[in-house]
């Protein structure tokens, strides 16, 4: 059985490519894009904060936002589980 000859193999002028260094050179490619991405991403968060600031200070001076007020001093007097009396519980009627 006579076979087809195989065809013969141009050259190219270009060495076969290394699969070890083209898999070097797409995984620094890659690093190399993802950093940029990230950089990106966290320059975007910076702004987002910044502008967020300007905001919230633009709001104080508007008055269209109140002053935080601080919390509440618990009363020593009482318990944290005393300080109201509902209604419907027994004992002395509330004021």
């Amino acid at each position: 059985m006579d076979q087809p000859p195989t065809p013969p193999q141009q050259l190219t002028g270009y060495a076969s490519p290394d699969p070890v260094q083209t898999s070097r050179r797409t995984i620094e490619r890659s690093r190399s894009l993802i950093n940029g991405v990230q950089a990106a991403v966290s320059g975007s968060h910076h702004r987002i904060e910044h502008s967020r600031q300007r905001v919230h200070r633009s709001r104080r001076l508007l008055g269209l936002t109140p002053e935080p007020h601080p919390a509440p001093e618990p009363r020593p007097d009482l318990a944290p589980d005393e300080d109201r009396t509902s209604a419907d519980e027994p004992g002395e009627p509330r004021p």
